[in-house]
């Protein structure tokens, strides 16, 4: 009875120590979630997490999209134009 508390111990802290070790890819990085809160990025090798705090999710670093407002630029540019106020090239000397 003794002997199989001690393989029974010995196998859960086997498997929280499995489910600690996460593995980030080169071209990922990680983001540490614990307890719901980010507190940090983690860049690729092996990352220890706590196994019931903490969540790793890993981020594909190359592929990320941004949203672009368009619309909002566009708006900007053309209020810009048409108030006199815009930072491009004047007019040209030389054909003045």
């Amino acid at each position: 009875m003794n002997g199989l508390v001690i393989v029974a111990i010995v196998a859960v802290l086997l498997i929280l120590l499995a489910s600690a070790i996460r593995s980030v890819k080169q071209y990922e990085r990680g983001v540490l979630f614990r307890l719901g809160r980010v507190p940090g990025v983690r860049e690729p090798g092996l990352r220890l997490i706590i196994p019931i705090a903490d969540v790793l999710r890993r981020v594909h670093a190359l592929a990320q999209r941004t949203k672009i407002d368009w619309v909002g630029q566009v708006k900007q540019l053309l209020t810009e134009m048409m108030s006199g106020s815009t930072s491009g090239p004047g007019p040209d000397p030389a054909t003045d």
